[in-house]
């Protein structure tokens, strides 16, 4: 098994890792929201809901590719809990 050595170094945020080309793509800055992707399942009212975090999350300017998931997770909860109350 190949052993990897990741250079670590502090700055005013907190650590930074030397990174691949690869991993450097999932950790860049999001500029604007990629659509949910399919295997998300969101139903129509999950992806208003979507956009609306989106929205939010974009401002800080530090949302990443893989917050998509926590984003997802924040869409489905508000949704079938809007749906709960509405009962």
């Amino acid at each position: 098994m190949e052993q990897r050595k990741l250079e670590v170094k502090h700055n005013g945020i907190g650590k930074v890792k030397n990174l691949s080309p690869d991993q450097k793509k999932l950790y860049d800055i999001l500029l604007k929201l990629p659509r949910p992707p399919r295997d998300f399942n969101l139903t129509k009212d999950q992806k208003k809901w979507w956009s609306w975090f989106a929205k939010e999350f974009l401002s800080t300017k530090k949302m990443v590719q893989g917050d998509l998931i926590h984003l997802q997770n924040a869409a489905f909860s508000l949704d079938q809990r809007n749906k709960i109350i509405a009962l």
